[in-house]
């Protein structure tokens, strides 16, 4: 059965009049005529029978108006979106570059946890989040705006830089992002014919030999004087069917503001 033939009969039911109930449902009376001739035909009854006061229902069609009316109403209540609440989510799951982990996670989670109760799960990023994004089991990620298949959305939310920071004299050392240099040297663009004397991935150490390495970090400020100097969209990456859904557009709004946020305060203080 074609349940788009279900409202012209409740019209019908209702108004009394295949005229009426065109101009109630903003069809035809051509089209209202042909779904009620497949209607009798689907359902074997005549279901109104015309008199001169109008569309007489028959006792099936009197039987059986008030469960559609009620089928129909419950069918739209269940098609209407969902009223949104952060209260009722039970978990969020984030995955954020390491570089810029420490600068944002702290700010992002209490502004998350003054809207809800839910469980955050915030991770860095790793090689199984683009993954993990389009299997639905993180929500959101925060990257490098890089090339990324058109399964996932990504924009961005404002921009840094990678400069040259450490002891200038001493030898390199490199610090690999996963999904986005650890494939390949970026500070080889500036430095073509050098090679890092030492790798690492962990931002903590890093910090910690920068008296004794020099190295590219991110930075929020921008150094005109520094030769070595990158500029890097950092962004939001959601599952691009996930783009339009509640949840998602409730944690790119108020993660957007966070980190807006913390680049107008970085902005200020460096002026």
């Amino acid at each position: 059965m074609d349940l788009n033939n279900l409202p012209v009969f409740v019209a019908i039911y209702t108004t009394g009049s295949t005229q009426k109930a065109a101009r109630f449902l903003n069809r035809s009376q051509s089209y209202v005529s042909k779904s009620l001739a497949r209607l009798r035909e689907e359902l074997q009854d005549p279901l109104f029978v015309r008199t001169a006061a109008g569309m007489e229902p028959t006792s099936y069609s009197h039987d059986i108006a008030p469960k559609l009316r009620k089928a129909l109403m419950n069918l739209n209540q269940t098609l209407l979106p969902h009223d949104f609440s952060p209260k009722e989510l039970e978990k969020i799951s984030i995955h954020i570059s390491q570089p810029i982990l420490h600068r944002f996670a702290k700010p992002l989670i209490l502004a998350i946890k003054q809207q809800t109760d839910a469980v955050i799960e915030l991770r860095q990023w790793q090689t199984k989040s683009e993954q993990e994004l389009l299997d639905g089991v993180v929500d959101i990620g925060f990257h490098a705006i890089t090339d990324r298949p058109q399964t996932l959305y990504q924009r961005s939310l404002g921009q840094v830089y990678g400069v040259m920071a450490g002891n200038a004299k001493a030898a390199l050392m490199k610090t690999e992002v996963i999904g986005f240099n650890e494939h390949h040297a970026i500070y080889s663009q500036f430095e073509p014919d050098v090679q890092a004397a030492l790798i690492i991935d962990d931002m903590t150490l890093r910090d910690q030999l920068l008296e004794h390495y020099r190295c590219y970090l991110v930075s929020t400020k921008q150094v005109p004087t520094n030769d070595y100097e990158m500029k890097i969209h950092l962004g939001y990456v959601v599952r691009s069917s996930r783009r339009a859904e509640a949840k998602i557009q409730w944690l790119i709004e108020l993660c957007s503001t966070v980190f807006n946020q913390h680049f107008e305060n970085d902005n200020q203080a460096n002026r």
